[in-house]
């Protein structure tokens, strides 16, 4: 499966969260309260976290993301066909 298949994937999963977002806060508020709505807060933005540090280029290490590297990069809701580093195509199969 190539990188960007993955993220894609990931992504339509991110999007189902997002959607049934208010079902299953208001599910984790009334089981443990104050507790359950910040461990929906830590789930919700550890995708965040997912996104930009497990997806990764195979030849330079970038996220698909991500714009390029470097402190002002971009960060998109997408991921990118090609990388914004060394232009590797991500919808290439993946050989190794």
């Amino acid at each position: 499966m190539t990188l960007y298949k993955k993220c894609q994937l990931f992504m339509a999963w991110v999007l189902v969260v997002f959607f049934t977002f208010p079902a299953w806060i208001s599910a984790l508020q009334g089981t443990f309260g104050t507790a359950g709505i910040f461990a929906g807060m830590a789930f919700w933005l550890g995708h965040g976290a997912v996104m930009m540090h497990v997806f990764r280029c195979h030849d330079c290490g970038l996220s698909p993301f991500l714009s390029n590297k470097g402190f002002l990069a971009i960060s998109t809701p997408w991921p990118r066909k090609v990388c914004g580093h060394c232009g590797r195509n991500h919808c290439e199969a993946d050989d190794r």
